[in-house]
Order: C-alpha cells, then structure tokens, then sequence
C-alpha cells in the first residue's frame, strides 16, 4: 500500500518535468550544441 502512494506520488514530479521539457523543447539550444542533441538530452533529461 505504502509502495504505491510512492508511485503515484513520483508521477508527479514526473508530469513537472514533462511541461518543463515542453517549455526548453521551444528555446533555442545552447552554443556548442546542435539542435537534435538538445533535443535528445531533454528527453532523456
């Protein structure tokens, strides 16, 4: 029971990170970087 109230609060963070990663998906990736790597280091972020 206790393990899942874990889960369902670890979604949470989870669904932050998700809008976060929407919101840099729309910037322009950082000098030094191109563009699909940035991409690539969000979703894997």
């Amino acid at each position: 029971m206790a393990e899942k109230k874990s889960q369902g609060v670890k979604w949470l963070p989870f669904i932050l990170i998700l809008v976060i990663a929407a919101g840099l998906w729309q910037l322009t990736p950082p000098s030094g970087l191109s563009a699909p790597a940035w991409h690539s280091a969000i979703i894997f972020v």
